[in-house]
């Protein structure tokens, strides 16, 4: 657990973050959104109520005093309950970058709430001045970032933080080592025999203990990979959709459409001409 939260502290720490808006809202109770991608990280400060967050098949609730990263490129729907309306503040940041340990969904209950208000205030008015100063709200926000990891649990199934065994600390370690090098190796069409060389265990074996520990299988995490990684192509650059295919290694690039189409519920081509991402990155 906290080798993950390392690897997320030390992913933002040597990353740029390029703040897109900072913002506070109210909401009604029973308010909710449909269910959509979104394309950037999400930095989300709970003032009041309880905000309830479906992501990837996961449900993340935070109430008053808490604090959620949301990973970017991830389907989602959020609602508010029944009991009481909601006051957030978020921090949109532009997906510049990416990292493993970067795309969980993780609460944070603040040991001092007031400080995080203090610190999100001085990133809104370091960006909103009559003459913005971008990189002191970037400062800020790290700082931000970095009391955050040092507490913030991984949101698993129903809402439940992850608790791993010791005796499986090592297994754990395994896993993780062999995400690293399917992340590495996506753009590979044999990317999970790449990552498959390093381990030192029973093939059948560390296949059951990989979906155990990720909730995947090989193929579903590589595919979650590849089609992320797509999406943000076509989001972000003019390349052909036979090129897409290629870059996040399928080589047959109608198999890669129906693939695209059975994740995304939309076809590439759609995105590349709706232009659809760039109107969800506007969203909470």
């Amino acid at each position: 657990m906290q080798s993950l939260l390392h690897e997320f502290e030390e992913e933002l720490a040597n990353q740029r973050l390029d703040i897109h808006y900072v913002k506070e809202n109210s909401f009604q109770k029973g308010f909710s959104t449909p269910r959509e991608v979104i394309t950037s990280y999400r930095y989300i400060l709970v003032v009041e109520g309880r905000i309830n967050y479906e992501f990837e098949g996961r449900v993340a609730s935070a109430v008053a005093g808490q604090i959620l990263w949301i990973p970017a490129w991830s389907r989602r729907k959020w609602f508010v309950g029944s009991d009481d309306a909601l006051v957030q503040k978020w921090v949109i940041i532009r997906p510049s970058f990416t990292g493993r340990a970067l795309e969980e969904i993780y609460r944070y209950e603040a040991s001092d709430f007031r400080l995080e208000l203090a610190s999100f205030e001085r990133v809104r008015r370091a960006l909103s001045a009559e003459d913005p100063a971008p990189l002191l709200a970037e400062a800020e926000l790290k700082a931000m970032l970095a009391r955050f990891a040092r507490g913030a649990m991984p949101v698993m199934e129903s809402g439940a933080t992850e608790v791993l065994e010791p005796n499986r600390a090592e297994g754990t370690r395994e896993v993780r080592r062999c995400e690293r090098r399917l992340r590495a190796n996506f753009h590979h069409p044999q990317a999970i025999d790449l990552a498959m060389k390093g381990v030192a265990m029973n093939s059948d074996y560390f296949r059951r203990l990989f979906k155990r520990v990720t909730r995947f299988t090989l193929h579903q995490y590589l595919a979650r990979i590849r089609m992320q990684h797509a999406r943000y192509l076509l989001h972000e650059t003019t390349m052909r959709i036979g090129e897409i295919s290629n870059a996040v290694g399928i080589e047959d690039a109608r198999y890669f459409s129906r693939l695209y189409a059975r994740f995304w519920n939309r076809a590439p081509s759609h995105d590349r001409e709706s232009g659809v991402g760039r109107r969800a990155s506007a969203a909470l």
